[in-house]
């Protein structure tokens, strides 16, 4: 089972300690709705240090998550454990060529598949974008995109 906690508002997400990927955050919109968002763990010291990231956490709203295993099913044995790895350990991160707001990480499949964690037999490389994203009364880190790549299409490198 995973962890869990309630928040009152996304800016909350922002301020949370450091969580086991695959926690759920849970708020309650004033219209009824349920939004979860699940933890998917934090770029290394190192990493958070260059990009001036304090959060506890980078999240993923949970219907993109089921989004992203319709879209690649078969291609990742854990999607939250898979994303922890790249944001932990990637080969490379670069500002995002493709938008100025979000950050570009980028791993080896190799090293994925070697953890158990990519199933595909022809993916080389990895890539995962994170966005700092800006919300009444805050930032939280949210990942808008993870899949398989061919190359890398980061911008400058930031890291190492």
């Amino acid at each position: 089972m995973s962890d869990f906690v309630r928040i009152g508002d996304e800016s909350e997400l922002g301020t949370l300690p450091a969580l086991p990927p695959g926690t759920i955050a849970e708020r309650a919109a004033p219209d009824g709705h349920i939004w979860r968002y699940v933890s998917v763990g934090r770029p290394a010291l190192a990493i958070r240090t260059v990009l001036g990231w304090a959060q506890g956490n980078v999240w993923l709203r949970e219907q993109e998550l089921y989004y992203i295993q319709s879209k690649r099913p078969g291609f990742v044995t854990s999607l939250t454990d898979a994303m922890a790895e790249v944001l932990a350990r990637p080969l490379s991160v670069h500002e995002n060529s493709q938008d100025a707001s979000t950050i570009y990480f980028l791993a080896d499949a190799n090293d994925l598949r070697a953890s158990g964690l990519v199933q595909s037999r022809r993916t080389r490389l990895v890539d995962l974008v994170v966005e700092r994203r800006r919300v009444l009364g805050g930032t939280f880190l949210r990942i808008v995109h993870f899949s398989p790549t061919t190359r890398n299409f980061g911008g400058r490198q930031l890291w190492p």
